[in-house]
């Protein structure tokens, strides 16, 4: 299994799932002036710090 930070792809694949999350989170909850960061940052902030849960399919 590959490291994802060596998968460019795949990394960018898990940022923006997470990040459409966050943003989904935000409008649903009205939340937006709780944060001036974009949910792409929080997203890769979450990464860095690794908090972020993510499963590799098998083969990829």
């Amino acid at each position: 299994m590959s490291n994802i930070r060596d998968n460019r792809y795949l990394l960018t694949v898990v940022i923006a799932k997470r990040a459409k999350q966050i943003s989904e989170r935000i409008a649903r909850d009205k939340i937006m002036g709780t944060t001036s960061h974009k949910p792409v940052v929080l997203a890769l902030k979450e990464f860095e710090e690794g908090k972020l849960e993510y499963e590799i399919p098998e083969g990829e």
